[in-house]
């Protein structure tokens, strides 16, 4: 019977560290590790597509219901058609990519204000993620209002003015995108005027 309860009691443990779920300090450096290698990507600085995306596709399988995973993986997904040789296959990228971003939008809670992966709250992180998105596909997709209520949103719950200037200068990007897209060159200057001021080299 001893035997037997220490089997049972090491047997218990063993299945505890197999199935227990992965904790918040391992999708914290995990998320970095992935953010990092898709900005890289994004601004040329010798991260490849394919590492970026090897990193979110193991953050999704490993978190599919978190909004930022989503988010970027969903992002990820609309970059991928720019590399797809067939319109029907580009068309599948971006329009799975923008359908998984649309689920990341409904799976922000109230506590993703107060939770941070990276400097950014995960909820903002994730909203502006969304609209720059958004603004970037084509527009026979007709995702214009979405990105654009998505930053007037943003707008309406944030002090943008007291934000760290990268993240301004993120928001101000969404602003003359808008801008651009409904060619409004009063807008356009000085949402520029905005960014010039923020003194920022991408």
């Amino acid at each position: 019977k001893t035997v037997m309860k220490t089997f049972n009691k090491f047997s218990l443990i063993f299945l505890l560290m197999v199935f227990s779920p992965i904790s918040q300090a391992d999708l914290k450096s995990d998320f970095q590790q992935a953010h990092l290698s898709f900005l890289a990507y994004i601004d040329e600085a010798g991260s490849s597509f394919d590492q970026a995306w090897d990193l979110f596709e193991k953050l999704d399988a490993n978190y599919p219901d978190h909004p930022a995973v989503q988010v970027y993986f969903g992002s990820m997904e609309t970059l991928k058609a720019r590399n797809a040789w067939m319109p029907w296959t580009k068309m599948k990228w971006v329009e799975q990519g923008l359908d998984r971003i649309d689920r990341a939008l409904s799976l922000l809670k109230p506590e993703h204000q107060r939770q941070f992966l990276i400097a950014t709250p995960i909820a903002l992180d994730t909203q502006i993620s969304a609209a720059s998105t958004f603004l970037a596909v084509p527009s026979f997709l007709n995702r214009l209002q979405d990105g654009k209520d998505m930053f007037a949103e943003i707008q309406q719950s944030t002090d943008v003015s007291a934000l760290h200037p990268e993240l301004q200068w993120r928001i101000y990007l969404i602003g003359k995108s808008i801008a651009e897209q409904e060619d409004n060159e009063t807008a356009i200057h000085s949402w520029q005027t905005k960014i010039d001021e923020l003194k920022i080299n991408p």
